[in-house]
Formats: structure tokens, C-alpha cells, sequence
């Protein structure tokens, strides 16, 4: 894939290879909790697209959760922590046929080119409980 932000077709070309990998789980109440205490967390974490999505489900704090976890998967992934990079400058929306699939920009975007990596896989689910996410960094 050329364009970070073009969705994958699932198909690698010869001379790739994994830059890194992320994991990240959230306790989904304890989240609700730092949401309902802290109301401006909502809007310095997620983008105006994700507060759209999130808000758009029957229980929202599920689907910012596992967000948030997919954040922290891919700052994993990218091997940073959280060093320039804001919580906005990585986004997770969906493919037309509803996949998770990661958009970068400002600092976030600048690492990966700057790091030659082509794009980044993500996995996202959640239970009662818990929301999980993983992501790979995969480079040329």
C-alpha cells in the first residue's frame, strides 16, 4: 500500500517486513469512570469523526474504550510512546465494509514516513469487560 491511509487489500509485496508490534487492553467500566470524571477527556483524545462514530452506538463508552486501546496499540506498534505524538494525530475509523482501519497525521504521520512504514494493521474487540486492540507497523 502506497498511502497509509488508503484501506488494505490484505496483500504484502515481497521485502516487507514487521517494524513493530502493539497490544493494549482497557477495563471498559474503569474508562466510563475517567470519562464521566473527567468530561474534557472525550474531546483532547478522539477526533470529531471517532465522538460521531462512538456516540452513533447503543453504548458509547465501549466503542471509545477499545479506541483508546487501539490508540495505545499503535503508539506500541510505532515504538514511541506517546514522545510528540497526540492522542488526535492517530484516528480510528472504518472501511466501507466496516474494518477497523487507522488514519495518521501531523507527528504521527511524519514518524512513519519518516520510518518508512507503509502501513499499519489493526485488530480491535471487546467483551462486558475489557476492549483489546492490537496493531503492526509493517515497513517496506
Amino acid at each position: 500500500m502506497s498511502d497509509l491511509n488508503t484501506p488494505s487489500t490484505g496483500h504484502q509485496a515481497s521485502g516487507t517486513s514487521v517494524a513493530g508490534l502493539g497490544v493494549d487492553i482497557v477495563e471498559i467500566e474503569r474508562f466510563k469512570g475517567a470519562m464521566e470524571r473527567h468530561p474534557g477527556l472525550i474531546n483532547r483524545v478522539f477526533t470529531a469523526k471517532e465522538q460521531d462514530y462512538c456516540f452513533s452506538r447503543k453504548i458509547p463508552y465501549r466503542h471509545f474504550a477499545v479506541r483508546f486501546a487501539s490508540k495505545e496499540a499503535v503508539l506500541k506498534a510505532l515504538r514511541t510512546g506517546r514522545s510528540g505524538i497526540g492522542w488526535k494525530d492517530v484516528e480510528v475509523t472504518r472501511t466501507e465494509s466496516g474494518s477497523p482501519q487507522i488514519e495518521l497525521y501531523n507527528s504521527a504521520l511524519d514518524l512513519v514516513k519518516t520510518e518508512g512504514i507503509k502501513q499499519i494493521l489493526v485488530s480491535l474487540s471487546f467483551s462486558h469487560n475489557n476492549a483489546v486492540a492490537a496493531a503492526i507497523a509493517i515497513r517496506n
